[in-house]
């Protein structure tokens, strides 16, 4: 269990360190909690970082893994 957890969390901050590069200037990063990446997002780029997120990561080691978003 403490392998898998630490692996999802492993890959949770690798792709929410592309994303934070990907939009530098189009988000605020506010927080990570657990396999959550907290931002701010400016309206003109929503679609944009809506529409990047739903494709999910792909881990060359490790393969795809889909991301749920959820607009506040």
């Amino acid at each position: 269990n403490n392998f898998i957890q630490s692996t999802a969390v492993d890959i949770s901050l690798m792709y929410f360190s592309f994303l934070a590069s990907s939009f530098k200037d189009k988000i605020r990063p506010l927080f990570v909690l657990h396999d959550a990446f907290i931002v701010d997002v400016h309206n003109d780029y929503a679609n944009e970082f809506i529409s990047e997120a739903k494709k999910g990561f792909t881990c060359q080691k490790l393969g795809y893994f889909p991301i749920e978003i959820k607009e506040y």
